[in-house]
């Protein structure tokens, strides 16, 4: 303001002309100071709500996207589906070539879990699997097992089917892994071998669902749904009834 009154110090006018163009001068510059002073702040701002947007959707995108609980099903097809924290699919992967052959014809992406489930169950080529012999066998690893365990009991097709539900660390769950077996089919081999030491996990790599069952029935029926130190049976459904290519 006083470097504009000292520019019209030298001009030849009445004072309240020079008054009022120093004071419409003064206003145009505030005015001016003010609308940048206001760019700034909202370029400001939409560059923080960018980055905001960005953070949160890769924060979100991370968390719909990573594996908290899992579910092996094993009847001879051997499949694991990962869940996130939403109960929701995120992954399905096949343990041995029947899971596979299973898993051509459907996608279980995406859905919740106990969708997945009765989507598996009523399959038509998992079914051809199943006979009134066959054991269905899930097995769970999440931090809240037991609700996991009762959505799957809760599914409409469970109880067409001779079913164990078990549950298991995460660390069994590496284990089996590294021997490229389910979680499933090791959990049933770490029972067998607590009859037979000299069977080898590589062995079960070979066997089917229903032969490490015979065995294991073999050695003590009144075991067969397998409780050990590390996991435990949870009830049974009935069966149907249905080709077997066990």
């Amino acid at each position: 303001m006083n470097k504009i009154k000292r520019a019209f110090d030298t001009v030849t006018a009445e004072d309240t002309l020079k008054d009022s163009s120093i004071l419409f001068i003064s206003n145009k510059l505030k005015s001016r100071k003010r609308m940048f002073k206001f760019r700034y702040i909202y370029k400001t701002a939409a560059i923080a709500a960018a980055c905001f947007a960005v953070i949160f959707g890769i924060k979100g995108y991370s968390v719909l996207n990573t594996a908290v609980s899992y579910i092996s099903i094993d009847v001879n097809p051997s499949i694991e589906l990962a869940l996130n924290k939403f109960d929701n699919v995120i992954s399905a992967a096949a343990y041995n070539d029947d899971g596979a052959v299973i898993l051509e014809n459907i996608n279980l992406k995406g859905k919740s879990y106990t969708e997945a489930v009765d989507t598996l169950l009523t399959d038509d080529e998992f079914i051809s699997y199943t006979d009134e012999d066959s054991k269905l066998d899930f097995t769970v690893v999440s931090d809240d097992q037991n609700r996991i365990i009762e959505g799957i009991q809760g599914c409409h097709s469970y109880g067409q089917y001779n079913v164990s539900c078990h549950e298991a660390s995460r660390e069994m769950m590496s284990e089996a892994h590294s021997h490229g077996l389910s979680l499933g089919k090791y959990r049933a081999y770490l029972e067998l071998s607590e009859y037979d030491n000299s069977i080898t996990a590589e062995d079960c790599q070979n066997m089917t669902m229903h032969q490490i069952h015979e065995m294991i029935d073999g050695h003590s029926s009144h075991n067969a749904s397998g409780n050990t130190e590390n996991y435990r049976g949870h009830g049974h459904g009935r069966h149907n009834g249905r080709h077997n290519r066990q």
